[in-house]
């Protein structure tokens, strides 16, 4: 199930400060310590969103993202406007931080979980795309990726490129 279908009728942006942010993406009932909250159901946090259509934040204004248990909620085919929508907001040399179940653990198959994720995944979603001449653009780099919990979880750290 898409978080289109379970998302709230509503939506709510209250940004605290100015630019440039620091943001937790399905932030759930706790946000990262220091950043502005997004989530589709409102918790309390500073924006009720679909990311999914899109991140009401302007262009190069987002400095560090945090998505924890999120990406495994995202289905394929909504990935790849995701991450450019990520990219979009987003400061060169950003860092994104990214914690999702590893595909080799039963847990990644827990409903409501709709894609499925190893380092390899990690790889090729965020590595870019190839354009009409068959040339490799980058979105962002691969900083690090590690395993962790006897391979539970899959943690990660990209960086956004320009």
């Amino acid at each position: 199930m898409s978080l289109r279908r379970q998302s709230d009728s509503y939506r709510r942006v209250r940004l605290k400060g100015t630019p440039p942010y620091k943001i937790d993406i399905g932030c759930g009932i706790k946000c990262v310590a220091g950043c502005l909250g997004i989530d589709v159901h409102d918790n309390g946090q500073a924006i009720v969103w679909d990311v999914l259509e899109g991140i009401p934040l302007p262009d190069n204004s987002v400095e560090e993202v945090h998505m924890y248990h999120f990406l495994e909620h995202i289905e394929y085919f909504a990935l790849d406007a995701f991450f450019r929508e990520i990219r979009r907001v987003c400061t060169p040399n950003t860092l994104v931080h990214i914690r999702v179940p590893h595909r080799q653990h039963p847990d990644a198959y827990s409903a409501p979980h709709v894609s499925f994720w190893d380092e390899k995944a990690i790889e090729g979603m965020v590595g870019g795309f190839v354009n009409s001449r068959q040339e490799k653009i980058p979105l962002f780099k691969v900083d690090w990726i590690n395993t962790k919990d006897n391979g539970r979880l899959l943690f990660c750290r990209v960086e956004v490129l320009r």
